[in-house]
């Protein structure tokens, strides 16, 4: 049976504390992904997307120097493989408006990052090419 490489995961979030919370609940399943880089502002991210190819881009909306949904719509125009799930602190509802807006389904309410944020990477695990 081949093992398959893990879920590559970039955080670009410009809250170190935030950063924190999301390593610790990802490393708790450590076996299923790994972090392969973190970002602090917009422009980082654009790069970093770059640079690592990562599976998935955990993005905070409120990013300086380049906005997330600029971010989000760039990655999406020019990496169109890598899952996009926008992070903000906006009730529902805006937050899916701001989604759509950037051309992607996946969204988290930061204020649910400990409920929502390992089946949501779980659900795009399981949606990945082999």
């Amino acid at each position: 049976m081949r093992k398959t490489a893990q879920f590559k995961i970039l955080i670009a979030d410009d809250s170190a504390a935030v950063r924190r919370v999301i390593k610790t609940l990802l490393n708790d399943n450590s076996s299923e992904w790994v972090i392969c880089g973190e970002a602090s502002n917009g422009e980082d991210a654009v790069r970093t997307v770059s640079d690592l190819h990562p599976d998935v881009i955990l993005l905070d909306i409120s990013l300086p120097l380049l906005h997330g949904l600029e971010v989000a719509q760039i990655v999406k125009r020019d990496y169109s493989a890598v899952a996009v799930v926008l992070m903000s602190e906006q009730d529902v509802p805006v937050l899916a408006r701001m989604a759509e807006a950037a051309g992607t389904p996946h969204y988290l309410q930061k204020s649910r990052l400990t409920s929502d944020l390992i089946p949501m990477l779980r659900s795009l695990a399981g949606k990945r090419p082999a």
